[in-house]
């Protein structure tokens, strides 16, 4: 697999296990507050993001390394 791949399977899975260590700490009646709630989604976004910029650099690279 090549390397933009991984980085972004890894970065994928990472983004989807928010929502699972989310609804966790609901679950265990810890509550967490607004800042780190809003944190967790713009690092969600973030990430999101950054797979997209993969995506589209690697459509775009005229060298096959890329």
């Amino acid at each position: 697999m090549r390397p933009l791949h991984s980085i972004a399977a890894i970065a994928l899975s990472a983004v989807l296990g928010v929502p699972v260590a989310f609804a966790q700490l609901i679950k265990s009646d810890q509550k967490i507050d607004n800042a780190d709630a809003a944190a967790m989604k713009q690092l969600a976004q973030a990430n999101l993001a950054e797979i997209e910029a993969g995506k589209l650099a690697a459509a775009k690279a005229q060298s096959p390394d890329v």
